[in-house]
């Protein structure tokens, strides 16, 4: 199923809409794939920088560099670190809670 939502790439652009649709597997998801998912109330978005199994954890996880500071790491989860970006944009996501952003045409 193909959703449309509002993508604002920052905070100095303006939003667009563009087409979402959940990935079918893993291999769907390309590093520097656009993903966007809910996090309570808010559609967060950001970057895939890995997907796979994390250790200790049952499935398979998307780690998503954030656009903004909302995050809860830097890349490393339990001491081991899967990829790397800036203090505060990194968080791992269930790959059933993603849905993958098409770019605009």
């Amino acid at each position: 199923m193909i959703d449309r939502v509002r993508i604002k790439e920052s905070d100095d652009e303006a939003a667009d809409t563009r087409p979402t649709q959940p990935p079918q597997n893993i291999s769907d998801l390309q590093l520097g794939s656009r993903v966007v998912f809910k996090r309570g109330p808010e559609l967060e978005r950001g970057t895939v920088r890995y997907t796979g199994k994390l250790i200790g954890k049952e499935g398979q996880y998307v780690g998503v560099e954030l656009s903004n500071n909302t995050g809860n790491h830097d890349g490393t989860f339990q001491n081991h670190t899967y990829f790397r970006c800036k203090p505060k944009r990194g968080i791992f996501i269930p790959i059933n809670k993603v849905q993958l952003v098409y770019p605009s045409v």
